[in-house]
């Protein structure tokens, strides 16, 4: 039983983040790129801001290029939306670690894969450099970081020629809202545009990531603007 407002809040971004994956999933192709070898068995991946395990858990069930032994590692400051341990692969193990102070020592080194996604949710702008930093101190020399964020660059508003009648102002004005604060939502990286048969599932998730996000500001001006744009 969700208790308080801000359980809720937190059941339905996990909600958008893990539908959010497979779409991702879909749009890509893939979780981790083939120019990252895999063939290691001995191979230690790990994610950071694991949420709700759900990356690793694909990692596992999905990449059939993973041989059994390689070990997964989820790394977030909470688990609580993580499923119980002996649901999760027998190979993945959860440890708690805040990404705005220093790594564990034991962990420094020791992964060959970095990912994470989704970052932009927990950090603001001048924080991402320092964290940086030490998610690179988890890698082995040589090792891979894959990050992967919201991009805004093909945000749009589209509606059906047989509903020109429904106003699209609101959602206009905040895509328009996002496009202008912040920077970090235009990559230059490896951008896909959503496919039409994908757009309401995104519409839906990225409605959720925005109220999220929007706390992640220092202006207050951006969360009112949201609030009386999704009341």
């Amino acid at each position: 039983m969700w208790s308080n407002a801000s359980s809720v809040q937190s059941l339905a971004l996990g909600k958008s983040i893990n539908i959010h994956h497979y779409l991702w999933l879909d749009l890509y192709g893939y979780l981790l790129p083939s120019s990252i070898p895999l063939e290691d068995p001995n191979l230690k991946i790990a994610d950071a801001g694991t949420g709700t395990g759900l990356v690793c858990i694909i990692l596992k069930n999905l990449s059939h290029r993973l041989p059994p032994s390689v070990q997964l590692d989820g790394f977030d400051i909470s688990f609580e939306a993580v499923p119980p341990q002996e649901w999760l692969p027998p190979n993945m193990k959860l440890i708690h670690w805040d990404s705005k102070i220093d790594v564990l020592k034991e962990a420094e080194g020791k992964y060959d894969v970095m990912h994470l996604r989704h970052f932009m949710f927990v950090l603001l702008a001048e924080e991402i450099e320092s964290t940086l930093e030490k998610l690179l101190k988890l890698l082995k020399p040589g090792g891979y970081l894959q990050w992967s964020e919201v991009d805004m660059t093909f945000f749009r508003v589209e509606k059906p020629r047989s509903r020109v009648s429904i106003s699209t102002q609101a959602l206009t004005a905040m895509v328009d809202n996002s496009k202008a604060q912040d920077p970090r939502l235009r990559s230059t990286w490896d951008v896909r545009d959503a496919p039409s048969y994908m757009m309401t599932a995104m519409h839906e998730c990225n409605r959720s990531c925005m109220k999220f996000l929007s706390g992640k500001r220092r202006t207050r001006r951006q969360p009112e603007k949201l609030r009386e744009l999704m009341p």
